[in-house]
């Protein structure tokens, strides 16, 4: 339980006026006949990129960073929002300056958490050679986007500690979702003395850093395993049940295996990928679950490349995709064939924007973008698909290959690696096709839209940009009526889907098993698993799937 006090009157009002939720967590009272084993163990199948809120990319990285940190705001499960480190938060009456008064706690370390510590992570997000994969969500802040792009100092920053327990914020424009942004690790801070002194931290080389959320680390053995305990000093300690959580290295096989014989706590989504064999396991052990998702697996596509570069190419490819037949034969988890890159459950868009697996609908497209690249339909090029090396995700590679063969003959080379090097060819932009999946840092459609808000976006990577989009984006945030926000969030999604910098492929859902002692633990639609509340039970509990 978050221990909460009183917010301003004002943030109230906000929150009613801009249906942002904003309340009270409590945990209900239990009949608890708790383990004196209180460890958790999981599993990752890659390793963390850096435990740098900073540098945070991909969920099983999140999952980490949100376990060791806490931000200004927490939100919960069901999308409502509540204090974290921030006690008090006012909001002025244009809504667009943010006074936050941060309560009493200390980092892993001891030191105190100032104010400063939060511009110091907001300000180095935003240098280039940072290289932080989200520093485009803080570009709601005034001048945040200008710093980032070298023409505005960062004391022109709309973000300032006016002493050790007050950070002012300006935005440039009322920002409904504001809020759920200070939630998410682009926003979390970091301890500016020790950082600075541990110029390792941000490459993930430090075998242990210094965090403010609920657990710290305790030992890290890289390519092998991780361990959490308990931080003592976090400030709501005393609602910590758990005393460790294990992260061990482990491929799809050996997750499974290690859960079946009772090993690992949880196995599948959102740490690592449970493939159809597994599914089937555990639907048969009646273990399976199932979790609606704020997630899209698509392609990313470099549009700067041939032939690629054909927008009619990019759509036939898009139409030649039988999405059905993958979440039917590989995913068999609940999932759906996507209909755009933002999922139903978000509200944008319920109806698709194109029809899906028509093969002689792409045969034509594909006719006609061959016609105006000056290429033969007995000689099309030849394109690479690069994704994150899995069994799952090499059968949905092979389906793509297949479809393309199929439909028009395309001969499409397939290249799996680990998730490093997979990272550092699409920040490179060294890739024609990449495979790759999104899931909302906050419960709202523009979770998923800024992702291609600007071509610098470090989250973007496929060399497109459109300024039509960019200004209905800009628009949205301007816009307090719900319904007329939605208007023009609609808009920005037909262009997206119209110009096709990405291929969606489907819509998630999280599949996975868990121990059905480990009880209070709260799984997102956004991918994170909360365990600050959790604890585990001396004797099982009858739960619903």
């Amino acid at each position: 339980m978050k221990l909460l006090k009183v917010c301003t009157v004002t943030l109230f009002a906000t929150c009613l006026a801009t249906g942002c939720k904003f309340g009270s967590k409590t945990t209900a009272d239990h009949e608890m006949a708790l383990s004196k084993n209180q460890e958790v163990h999981l599993c990752l199948t890659d390793k963390t990129n850096s435990f740098d809120p900073r540098l945070t990319r991909g969920m099983p990285s999140g999952n980490i960073v949100r376990l060791l940190f806490t931000g200004l705001t927490y939100v919960d499960e069901n999308g409502k929002v509540f204090p974290g480190i921030a006690q008090n938060i006012h909001i002025s009456p244009d809504m667009k300056t943010y006074t936050f008064t941060l309560r009493e706690c200390t980092w892993s370390n001891g030191d105190q958490v100032k104010a400063q510590d939060f511009e110091y992570a907001w300000k180095t997000s935003l240098n280039p050679e940072m290289k932080s994969p989200m520093a485009y969500m803080l570009f709601a802040i005034k001048g945040a986007k200008g710093l980032f792009e070298g023409s505005v100092m960062q004391d022109e920053m709309g973000c300032k500690a006016t002493d050790d327990k007050t950070l002012v914020v300006t935005l440039e424009n009322p920002t409904p979702y504001f809020l759920q942004l200070t939630a998410t690790p682009a926003y979390f801070p970091v301890n500016k003395a020790w950082v600075q002194a541990n110029p390792d931290f941000k490459e993930g080389d430090t075998e242990t850093c210094v965090s403010n959320g609920p657990f710290k680390i305790a030992k890290f053995t890289p390519a092998n395993s991780l361990e959490l305990v308990k931080n003592e000093l976090y400030w709501g300690k005393e609602m910590v049940k758990l005393n460790k959580v294990t992260f061990s290295l482990l491929d799809d096989h050996q997750a499974l295996a290690s859960f079946q014989k009772g090993e690992l706590d949880w196995v599948g989504a959102p740490l690592s990928i449970l493939g159809p064999e597994g599914i089937n396991t555990l639907k048969q052990s009646g273990q399976f679950r199932s979790n609606p998702a704020a997630g899209t697996q698509f392609m990313r596509v470099n549009v700067d490349k041939a032939p690629l570069n054909s927008l009619k190419f990019r759509k036939a490819l898009l139409l030649a995709i039988d999405s059905q037949a993958i979440v039917t034969t590989i995913m068999q988890g609940g999932q759906s064939p996507a209909i755009g890159f933002v999922p139903p459950v978000l509200g944008v868009q319920q109806k698709s924007y194109f029809i899906p697996h028509d093969v002689e609908g792409a045969r034509r497209t594909l006719e006609e973008a061959l016609i105006e690249m000056a290429m033969s339909r007995n000689d099309p090029p030849t394109i690479t698909l690069s994704y994150i090396s899995s069994e799952r995700a090499q059968k949905i590679a092979e389906t793509l290959q297949q479809n393309w063969k199929d439909a028009f003959n395309l001969q499409v080379n397939l290249e799996g690696s680990v998730a490093t090097s997979f990272y550092d060819k699409i920040f490179s932009k060294d890739y024609d096709l990449a495979m790759g999946s999104w899931f909302a840092d906050f419960f709202d459609p523009m979770s998923f839209l800024s992702v291609f808000q600007y071509k610098e976006n470090g989250t973007n990577n496929t060399g497109w940009e459109n300024p039509d989009y960019t200004r209905l984006l800009e628009q949205s945030n301007l816009e307090v009526d719900t319904q007329k926000r939605l208007a023009f969030l609609q808009q920005a999604e037909e262009i997206l889907m119209t110009d096709l910098p990405l291929l969606p492929i489907f819509h998630f859902s999280f599949t996975h098993g868990k121990n059905d002692l480990l009880q209070d633990y709260k799984l997102s639609p956004m991918g994170y698993i909360d365990l600050e509340d959790a604890y585990i039970m001396e004797t099982p509990q009858k739960e619903e799937a």
